[in-house]
Parts: C-alpha cells; structure tokens; sequence
C-alpha cells in the first residue's frame, strides 16, 4: 500500500511515452484520449463496439506507451465508459440512476443500502464497473435487494396490493 501511494505522489501527471510507465501516468493517458473522445462525439457517443478502437488509435496517435495500445486498456471509469459509447443522455440517465436511490436511502436512513450505493460510485470512478457482465449483475443483484427492503417499498406494496 505505502508502495502504491508513494508512486502516485511521485508521479508527474503526464501520460506514459515508450517503456516509461506506472500506473498512474497510464490513467492519465487514459482520462486525456477518454476526454478527447466524448469532446469529438459529446452528444451521441461512438457507440458500444467503436469505443475501444477510438481508444486504441488516440494512444497510438498521442504515441503514447505501446503496452496502452497492446493491452487495449478501456476508460477504467464507469462515468467516462458511459458518454464516450452513448453520449450525453445516457450519462445523465447513468447518474440519475444512481442518484435517486442514493437520495432515497439518505432520506430512509438504510446505511446499508447507502454505504453500498456510495462504495458502488466511488469504485464507479477507478473502474468500469457496469462494462462486463460481472458488473452488471453484482450491481443489479445487490441493488435490487437492498431496495425491496427498503420502508417505502414494503409500505406501497401494501397500499398497492390493498392489505393495509
């Protein structure tokens, strides 16, 4: 661990040129082609299947590390993941999503489901996290189950299904 933050202090926050690379210049590589490809394609995305090849040839362009390319490394951001492959509604529908629970175990006070939500986005940030099946399904299993517990859920299935 103390290896780890030692690097990214240490670190000049450039991307990584030749045999020149950590980890956390490669993200920085990474975060400058993910920016230049949602500021050429904002509004719509490039699509699901085109994303990574944008990637690939901004790191081969900007000359960056050849192991970027070689690896074919992804946004490692959920946020970022999201508007480059569909633009910017389906980023704000991302955060929408996850807000309005977020709001709503807030306003219940479920840490539970609140302390899930929260971790949920932060690691939402260092990784793409709904860019596998994995993801996805951890993510709608979890939330999903944490959300029928909820108060307000078990109070409007009652007045829904008329048991008072």
């Amino acid at each position: 661990m103390n290896k780890r933050f030692k690097e990214t202090t240490e670190t000049t926050l450039k991307a990584p040129t030749g045999m020149e690379h950590n980890s956390t210049n490669i993200r920085v590589g990474i975060i400058n082609c993910a920016y230049q490809l949602i500021s050429a394609n904002w509004l719509f995305g490039v699509g699901t299947g085109d994303s990574q090849d944008y990637l690939n040839k901004c790191y081969k362009d900007s000359k960056f590390s050849s192991l970027m390319y070689q690896d074919s490394y992804n946004t490692h951001n959920a946020y970022l993941e999201i508007w480059s492959k569909n633009g910017v509604f389906s980023f704000i529908l991302l955060i929408i999503i996850l807000i309005m629970p977020l709001t709503i175990s807030f306003k219940y006070d479920n840490i539970i489901y609140f302390s899930f939500l929260f971790i949920f986005c932060l690691t939402s940030l260092t990784e793409s996290t709904l860019n596998s099946q994995k993801g996805v399904v951890f993510y709608s299993f979890f939330n999903s189950l944490l959300a029928f517990n909820m108060p307000y859920f078990k109070y409007y299935s009652k007045k829904i299904s008329g048991l008072n």
